[in-house]
Parts: C-alpha cells; structure tokens; sequence
C-alpha cells in the first residue's frame, strides 16, 4: 500500500513509525531480563498472586506489599499493544514503589484477538473498581491509589482517571490516539473500527473531571510516540485538565523502565510524588472540562450552521450548538475534535461553520 494513511505517512511508513521491538536493538535483551527478574520476584513475594478480579481466565491481580500500615497504592497495568505479555512479566519492576513505602499491583486482562479494546477497557476499570472495593480485605488500597502503565498500559492507564477511585495516574510512553493503531499492522488483532478507535481514544475523550496524571515518555523513542504523550497533555491543559509532561533524556521504549525499578530513579520518584499528592492541589480532582454533556441535534439545531462535534463521557460522538463564549479553552478543544472527527469521516463539516 503506497497512498497516505495517516499523518503523511504511508502504511508501511506507519507500520515502522509503531514498531518499538524492532526500533530498540536490544529490546529483546530487555524483555529476557524482566521476565528472570520477575519470576524471581513472584517466588519470594508469592502471597498474594492470582487474586480474581472479574470471571475471565485473565481477570487476575497480584499484590505485593511494603509492610507499611495505610501505604498508598501502585497498580500497574503491562504493555504489549493490547495483545501480548503479561502481568507476570513486569513483577520486577514493584521493586521501587515498594522501596519508596507504596504497597504495588499488577493488573491483567484479556488479549486482543480475544477481547475488544473497549471490553479490555472495562476489565481495567472493574480491576481497580475491585481494587478499592475489595484491597482493604488484603491490606492494601485504604490510602491514595495511584494507576501506572507502560506503553498500551499508558493508554488504559488514561481511561481510569475519570473513574472515583482513582486519585493519580502515571502513564509512561503511552497510546492516546488509537486511531493511527486501526490504520496499521496493530489492527490485524485489535480488529477495530473508526467508531472504537475514536471511542477508547484519551485525547478525543476528555472527561469533565481527571485525577492529576504524569505522562512520561523518553527523547529516544519513536517520534510518534513522543507526539502521543505530548498531543495528550496539549489536549488536557486545554480542557483544564491537570497534567505535567515528563520527558526522559536519551530514554528510548524499553530503558525507561529501569527508572521505575530503581527506587531513586525518574518514575519511581514520580509515582512517589503523585502516591503523596505533592505538587497538586485537592481542587484539581475537578478541575476544569471539555464541554457539556451534548443533547440530541435535531435538524432545527444543525440548520443554523454553527454545529460542533463532541465526545459525551461515554466517548460516543454527539452534536451540540453553542457559539462557545464562555472559555477560550473550550473553544480551542471544539475546534480540535471537531477536525478529527472530520477527518476521520465520523462527521460531516456542514457550510456556515
């Protein structure tokens, strides 16, 4: 295929631009060595593995603790593009939240074929759902709760900061635009549509109210996705929405994990930070929005000619009219998703706008 698909690119070009494995050289070394340390890590920490969250097979937990009354809560949600690794992969890196005094989750869910992304989504909130409603019955998860993830963790990571159990997010090198994973070798799993794309995306699904959230990604990744976490955090602080951008100098897509297994290292001093609430202020749990939950458009409403597009808070594309007085931010994120939803052909651009 040689025709443009997505920012420019072709779709061999777009294949590439999402290929961190094959970007990093020693990506595989990496891997080797998450899995020898973890499986280490899960024989002398072996207490609380396994614990079912939901009915399906990979509806399962594992929580370590740091052996501090109340400590605050890391769960962590493992990458591989939604369809591929495993909670138990990434056991090694609780070494330095636990150093730092949190008690650590790792959360697992259904892979991709075998599971939608929104259903993975959903398995993801009822996890930390289960975390806040069954945790103290564990001994964990009676303080703060703060949700992390890597790469397709970082994208599930950011569909939990709306939810009420969740008081800060950690995202490191994140998808928040699935859109360009429909448009290339990603999608041969994923088997999405423009409509479920456009629905599990963060940045197009703005909630009205967001837990804080760090978006962490290395100046040696794939320039894609560093333009993911920055589109996202643009998109957030637009919408009044708290947010810090956390580059990593020279860190590609598998070396910044060695900042969240080391204790003094850049995530783990991160997710430290947020497990405390240092820097943020309480009102920022409800601090600013994208725009009122949209009515129906009747076709009185879409002949006036000044129609924009929405997300409602169930990510369905929606229309309203509003002349968008009240808030310069609010009207630079209408613009926004309106062109993405034009582009993405979900919504027709209709004359007098």
């Amino acid at each position: 295929m040689t025709g443009i698909v997505w920012r420019g690119m072709t779709r061999a070009e777009l294949d590439k631009a999402y290929d961190n494995t094959n970007a990093v050289a020693d990506s595989g070394t990496r891997r080797d060595g998450w899995i020898a340390r973890s499986e280490r890590f899960r024989a002398s920490h072996a207490e609380s593995l396994d614990l079912a969250y939901g009915p399906l097979p990979r509806n399962k937990l594992d929580l370590f603790r740091c052996g501090a009354a109340k400590a605050p809560l890391f769960a962590f949600i493992h990458g591989g593009y939604w369809q591929r690794n495993a909670k138990e992969t990434f056991a090694c890196m609780a070494a330095g939240p636990l150093a730092n005094g949190m008690d650590v989750a790792f959360l697992g869910y259904t892979l991709a074929p075998e599971a939608t992304l929104p259903a993975i989504v959903e398995e993801i909130a009822e996890a930390v759902r289960w975390l806040r409603r069954e945790g103290p019955r564990h001994g964990v998860a009676q303080d703060r709760l703060v949700v992390s993830g890597w790469s397709a963790g970082g994208h599930l990571t950011a569909t939990t900061l709306a939810l009420d159990e969740v008081d800060a997010g950690l995202a490191i090198s994140g998808i928040y635009d699935v859109e360009p994973c429909r448009l290339n070798y990603l999608n041969d799993k994923l088997h999405l549509t423009a409509e479920e794309a456009a629905r599990t995306s963060p940045l197009l699904h703005l909630p009205k109210k967001s837990a804080p959230v760090v978006l962490a990604y290395g100046t040696g990744e794939l320039p894609e996705l560093q333009r993911q976490s920055v589109a996202y955090h643009d998109a957030r602080r637009a919408a009044g929405l708290p947010s810090e951008l956390l580059p990593l100098a020279g860190l590609n897509h598998f070396s910044i994990m060695d900042e969240l297994e080391a204790s003094g290292g850049a995530l783990a001093t991160a997710a430290t930070r947020l497990a405390r609430g240092d820097g943020w202020r309480s009102e920022n749990r409800s601090f600013g929005f994208l725009m009122p939950k949209a009515p129906r458009a009747s076709a009185d409403m879409r002949s006036t000619g000044r129609c924009s597009a929405a997300f409602d808070v169930r990510g369905a594309a929606a229309l309203y009219c509003s002349d968008h007085r009240s808030g310069d931010g609010n009207q630079l994120m209408a613009d926004f998703v309106l062109r993405e939803l034009v582009n993405r052909r979900l919504v027709t651009q209709r004359a007098g706008r």
